[in-house]
């Protein structure tokens, strides 16, 4: 089974992650990512800024792979549990661009029994 996608909130210069018409977040629960990971869109317009809350009984990592599956780029955030970490992220360190899978992405994978939620959003540059 593939990586499963997820949409960035699109967050406008002017406006919150809320506004009058009623756009929210989304949150994606972690426990449904950890057997495959998930991808998210690059965008060279815009960064991409990441909510990650582990609530998993112990610290947890989710590692960021480097760029078209390069080991040796991989970022990887620990998160004790109840932690919060908001990080945003250079597309051209980390998004595939000859992965045949996964081009215009960026993945991430979950520690093995990670619970907890993401939520991607989408903000100018």
């Amino acid at each position: 089974m593939g990586r499963t996608a997820i949409t960035p909130t699109d967050v406008d210069k002017l406006k919150s992650y809320v506004d009058t018409a009623g756009t929210t977040p989304v949150s994606t629960s972690i426990a449904t990512l950890v057997a495959d990971g998930a991808k998210v869109a690059g965008n060279a317009d815009s960064r991409l800024l990441f909510r990650v809350v582990n609530t998993y009984a112990g610290a947890k990592v989710i590692t960021i792979k480097g760029k078209d599956g390069d080991d040796d780029e991989d970022m990887e955030i620990s998160l004790t549990q109840d932690e919060v970490q908001i990080f945003t992220l250079e597309d051209a360190r980390f998004e595939y661009v000859e992965d045949d899978d996964y081009p215009g992405y960026i993945c991430i994978d979950f520690a093995t029994a990670m619970t907890g939620t993401i939520e991607v959003y989408k903000i100018p540059k």
